[in-house]
């Protein structure tokens, strides 16, 4: 065990072991910049190139590569996986721009019968968002907004609420609630049917879900804020510090646990190497630190199954390094 942590209150800090990997280039994914679990798919989206969603069968190891950027009815223009708690058999994506959802049928896919995603609505008044959650009743979103910090969407009903408080520093308390949105617009969240938590730099939340999606406020831990410019001229827009630390850059949740990759390093000093994680957290539903781990492997980007974590590092090439966590 090593006694010093990353962070406050964690009681100790344990190395976490890979215990096996999955070479990504062999397979023809080349360019991840995210991952996802659901169903037995591992789930890849990217930005560049074609921007092809690409999709490993793990029951079959096989690959489905979705060309979906386009201007058709079923494409889009840019997109985000729709992050969810294996509630179905199904995800979604969201179009940054237009506010289209798709929905993709896994066992559809795996079968072979559909083999493209298809529209099925938009976001409440086609709103932009960017990162979003989903448990069984309700979609969560972040985006800009007028409204408030995150929209609140049911899925049947189609009502939406806005939570509309953010976390607040000398350099926000005087911006508009549209600035503030932009400057918080790459918060990620994660949860399941009564919880969301949200991260941001160094600033985590946790919301308890009511029954009408109203998020209730249980705990934050604000480890710090990140440096910003705000321009308020013609062209709007949010510049970071390369002096900031890189903090939390992945979040998903898993039985009892907050589980978040966290980067200690920075742009200035360590370019595109600071999005690479050392450190794995996890953290209960009312904010206390739980477990630290260090990670064999740095990590981008995670996703979770029971207790094997499924890692993508893009060190070298990309690769998908696998460890389990202690029950």
């Amino acid at each position: 065990l090593r006694q010093e942590t990353i962070l406050p209150g964690f009681k100790n800090s344990q190395m976490l072991c890979v215990v096996d990997s999955i070479d990504l280039e062999e397979l023809s994914i080349l360019n991840p910049t995210g991952i996802h679990y659901n169903d037995g798919f591992l789930v890849f989206p990217s930005i560049q190139g074609r921007q092809e969603l690409q999709l490993l069968d793990m029951m079959e190891n096989k690959v489905h590569t979705l060309q979906i950027v386009g201007d058709g009815p079923d494409e889009v223009q840019s997109y985000q996986v729709v992050r969810s708690d294996e509630f179905s058999h199904c995800i979604h994506l969201t179009d940054i721009n237009s506010g289209k959802i798709l929905e993709l049928n896994l066992d559809s896919l795996r079968e072979g019968v559909i083999l493209r995603p298809y529209m099925s609505g938009y976001t409440p008044d086609r709103r932009r968002v960017f990162n979003s959650f989903e448990n069984e009743n309700y979609m969560f979103f972040n985006g800009i907004f007028e409204d408030g910090r995150f929209l609140s969407f049911h899925k049947k009903s189609r009502n939406s609420v806005f939570y509309d408080t953010f976390p607040e520093n000398e350099n926000t308390e005087s911006l508009s609630p549209i600035m503030k949105s932009i400057v918080f617009n790459g918060t990620m969240m994660a949860g399941n049917e009564q919880h969301l938590a949200t991260a941001f730099y160094g600033m985590i939340d946790f919301f308890q879900i009511e029954e009408n999606g109203v998020l209730a406020p249980l705990a934050n831990n604000y480890y710090f804020f990140p440096e910003f410019n705000a321009n308020r001229g013609n062209g709007v827009a949010v510049s970071f510090s390369s002096e900031n630390k890189e903090g939390f850059r992945d979040i998903r949740s898993g039985g009892d646990s907050v589980y978040l990759l966290f980067s200690n390093k920075n742009f200035k000093e360590d370019g595109y190497g600071a999005l690479e994680c050392p450190y794995l957290l996890s953290y209960d539903w009312l904010g206390n630190p739980k477990d630290e781990y260090l990670l064999e492997k740095p990590l981008y980007a995670f996703s979770l199954s029971d207790n094997k974590l499924y890692g993508l590092s893009r060190e070298v090439e990309p690769k998908v390094y696998i460890y389990e966590l202690p029950e």
